[in-house]
């Protein structure tokens, strides 16, 4: 899994830094995203009876394809790589990351 996770780069892909092990546990350190996730952004808008904006829900879903896009291609079946399949797709798991000046934020 560590060295999966190593291999990918992609803008929306959160990045992976460092990892861990220890006789009791083991940990992946990633890149911190710091506007929350998607559950946090649908529960907030829900909460004040806001609509989201149809285009801020177009960035959203194309940085979304785009991510599991690149998890999903690969170099070549031949060289060891397979693609990777992901099996908890939910707004909790979609982390946003935001940077000054941009109007809307990255999905990672």
């Amino acid at each position: 899994e560590i060295s999966t996770l190593s291999s990918l780069s992609h803008p929306n892909v959160v990045k992976f830094v460092d990892s861990h092990a220890c006789l009791s546990c083991s940990f992946i350190v990633m890149e911190y995203c710091n506007g929350g996730s998607l559950e946090q952004v649908l529960k907030f808008h829900a909460a004040q009876n806001m609509i989201l904006d149809e285009s801020l829900l177009w960035h959203l879903f194309e940085g979304l394809v785009a991510a599991i896009g690149h998890c999903h291609s690969g170099p070549s079946y031949s060289k060891g790589w397979c693609p990777i399949i992901y099996s908890d797709l939910k707004p909790s798991n979609v982390l946003l990351s935001t940077t000054p000046g941009m109007s809307y934020p990255t999905v990672k």
